[in-house]
């Protein structure tokens, strides 16, 4: 999990005041997140504000239970709330399940990034 080793501080600032950081609990103990903010994006997809999905994750020994679809709802609905109609997430080039994941939500491929990153996004 890619905020696993973040102080809160340091989440806070990640996420910055346009965003929200959903965590998921199993039996009292931090199983998963998933951050979202708002941006403004220049892209030739896009132009305007987008929720950037960033800092996403369930921890190995919960996956299975549908923690991170249940993240990923939270986070759209998140960004319906805020008006907004694009999201956009990267992720590893060869991380085949979170890509599998992404396209299961919705979300489709649009550009891949110089770095080993595919860009996939979702219009609302």
């Amino acid at each position: 999990m890619r905020t696993a080793n973040l102080s809160g501080e340091e989440l806070k600032e990640r996420v910055g005041t346009t965003g929200q950081c959903f965590v998921a609990l199993v039996d009292g103990t931090v199983a998963g997140t998933s951050s979202v903010k708002i941006v403004n994006r220049n892209a030739w997809y896009h132009k305007g504000p987008i929720g950037d999905f960033i800092l996403s994750g369930v921890l190995p020994e919960y996956k299975g239970l549908g923690l991170y679809d249940k993240l990923t709802d939270a986070s759209v609905d998140f960004v319906k709330k805020n008006g907004i109609s694009v999201i956009e997430l990267d992720t590893a080039e060869g991380n085949s399940l979170m890509q599998s994941i992404s396209l299961k939500h919705g979300f489709r491929y649009v550009a891949v990034k110089a770095s080993p990153y595919i860009l996939s996004t979702i219009l609302l």
